[in-house]
């Protein structure tokens, strides 16, 4: 399909373009056109993309939107598009994506009732209403529960039309295996000493943030432990008046601001608290990370999510109504208790281990299961530490250890730079640095509709496929395999079982996709050995063994694989043939003995 996404500005570092952007992308993979219409573009472009910036201006911004909805429309008058998607609130959009607050909500309650006189208001009025009234068709995704029941109470929206999304986790929000040498590094960076405490505050918009309570609360400290607090603000904004406020406290260089940057995840793991005394806030994705990067959270209960963190008790929440001398308070209890701050730093992993459903796998050192959060469909996997004897057994037979979780998180994200085709990884969280009792943990969303070519091709010796079908598939498989193998990371388990066809459209020869599962064994390298190499092609033709293959089929995949000619395959890869025949026997002949324990 072509798709129209709509946001009045782009920026690299603002959590509303941040979900813009994984979506879009994600909607780009699964084989759409992405059109995006904007005011504002900053930031490099995908490949891919139509980015339209439009050519308006007017002397208030709400004229500029009404003049930029009216360019959409006469651009996609001319050039029609299957859905549009809109990431703020307007007039015709097919889905909304909910990343700001209700605006009727604000205007009743914080603002004076003489706000309601003004072209601005009506405006903004005008095009939420647009998007939630009851005669509308808009379908609406949501952030949070109490997000929903306000727009509800305010335009009685049909609850059919909300769709409730949980968190998407940045990738690299995740405290990553040496995050301890990450904290280290950083703190010497910007002169932390070791008894230091730095607090960071991580959003655009200061105001709505709530950096002014922040610097208030600093501000009121004792004296002995304000000397060792830090406050660092990230995010697109001007920061003038708050740096006025900051020296009218007194504060001067306790406080430092910072531009919205790429690597927000070293100061989440450099810091010792994130305060976040939001006025307003549909959700606060940096809620989510921080727990997974863990950080403890003091957080106002206005934020969307701020129930995650009641609910792993990982931090703090504030009572509403707002009062600064319950944050003031609440502020000092947590930078004062180094042991609470440890707790609520364990939290979140202990939450992930709580999880219930299906339970596909139990094995001593790891678990892994099928849950439903919300409605959304999740794989969980839990490791636990396998032991030094476990270790030391694998090492002494040339085998790597599987220590947890964190070479799926990498071979995920490698993958998925790579363009191909695997799980979306929502969650990761480890704890321990000894690697024989390490705890870590990765969530993934459920890949449905799908069935694994091990099952699609039970049957083939008996009911040969359609031939264009299998050709294709060959192809596909070889492809996937090759941009793996080209990217650097090796599966360790490559069998037909663990490649996925997605169902959700008709499989034709020109309509299939393929994703990679089961990374836990996987290895990431700037290069792979042809050794590991091998035993991936080695696992995978074994596989593959009992499907019917013909020489043809063979001699498909290595064209595809190795993106070169069959007679310059044939000639130089020789050797390697003969080898993954010996290797493929091998297997094939350990099976016949052991059975699916292999």
């Amino acid at each position: 399909m072509q798709l129209a996404f709509v946001l009045y500005k782009y920026f690299p570092f603002g959590g509303l373009q941040r979900d813009f952007m994984r979506i879009a992308l994600e909607c780009q993979q699964r084989g759409h056109q992405i059109r995006v219409y904007t005011l504002i573009w900053e930031g490099d472009i995908p490949p891919g993309f139509e980015v339209l910036v439009a050519p308006v201006k007017a002397l208030v911004n709400h004229r500029r939107n009404e003049k930029l909805f009216a360019w959409i429309q006469a651009d996609l008058a001319k050039r029609p598009v299957d859905r549009v998607v809109g990431f703020n609130k307007m007039p015709g959009l097919d889905v909304y994506f909910a990343a700001d607050g209700v605006f009727e909500d604000k205007a009743q309650n914080l603002r004076n009732p003489m706000y309601r006189w003004f072209g601005r208001y009506r405006h903004f009025a005008e095009y939420e209403r647009a998007v939630f009234d009851k005669n509308a068709k808009t379908q609406i995704m949501v952030l949070s529960e109490h997000q929903q029941q306000l727009f509800t109470q305010y335009y009685g929206t049909q609850a059919e039309r909300f769709h409730l999304l949980p968190p998407g986790i940045a990738r690299d929000r995740r405290a990553p295996p040496n995050a301890a040498e990450i904290r280290a590094e950083f703190r010497r960076e910007f002169g932390l000493a070791e008894d230091d405490l730095l607090l960071v505050q991580i959003g655009s918009g200061f105001k709505t943030k709530g950096v002014d309570r922040s610097l208030k609360a600093v501000a009121a400290l004792p004296s002995k432990l304000k000397k060792r607090t830090r406050l660092f603000v990230i995010g697109q904004d001007d920061p003038k008046v708050f740096q006025l406020q900051s020296a009218a406290l007194g504060l001067g260089d306790q406080v430092q601001f910072f531009k919205g940057r790429s690597d927000i995840p070293r100061f989440l793991l450099g810091a010792d608290l994130l305060i976040h005394p939001a006025y307003n806030e549909a959700a606060g994705m940096v809620l989510v990370e921080a727990v997974v990067a863990g950080l403890p959270v003091l957080v106002s209960r206005v934020c969307g999510y701020a129930f995650y963190i009641d609910k792993a008790q990982s931090g703090r929440v504030l009572d509403e109504p707002f009062e600064q001398a319950q944050l003031n308070q609440y502020l000092v209890d947590m930078l004062d208790d180094p042991h609470a701050r440890a707790t609520w730093s364990r939290n979140g992993l202990a939450e992930v281990e709580k999880l219930q459903g299906q339970v596909f796998r139990e094995l001593a050192a790891r678990r892994t299961l099928r849950t439903v959060v919300e409605g959304q469909p999740y794989f969980v996997k839990i490791h636990r530490g396998i032991g030094w004897g476990e270790i030391l057994k694998n090492l002494v037979t040339a085998k790597l250890p599987v220590l947890g979780a964190g070479l799926e998180w990498l071979a995920i994200q490698r993958l998925q730079a790579l363009g191909v085709p695997t799980m979306t990884a929502v969650a990761f969280g480890e704890k321990g640095s000894n690697p024989a009792d390490q705890h870590s943990f990765i969530i993934t969303q459920e890949l449905t509709p799908i069935i694994s070519l091990e099952d699609l091709t039970l049957d083939w010796v008996k009911q040969p496929p359609v031939p264009a079908i299998k050709h294709a598939l060959t192809r596909e498989l070889a492809r996937t395999v090759g941009a793996m193998h080209r990217g650097g990371v090796n599966h360790r388990d490559c069998y037909l079982c663990h490649f996925l066809l997605h169902t959700d459209q008709p499989i034709t020869v020109d309509n299939l996709k393929l994703s990679v599962i089961d990374l836990h064994r996987a290895q990431v390298r700037p290069t792979i050995p042809l050794r590991w190499r091998n035993k991936d092609l080695a696992g995978l033709y074994y596989s593959a063994l009992e499907i019917g293959l013909t020489r043809r089929d063979k001699l498909r995949f290595l064209k595809a694989y190795f993106q070169q000619p069959l007679r310059q395959i044939l000639a130089e890869q020789a050797a390697l043939l003969s080898e993954l025949e010996r290797m493929a026997a091998k297997l094939y002949a350990r099976k016949q003995r052991y059975g699916d324990a292999l």
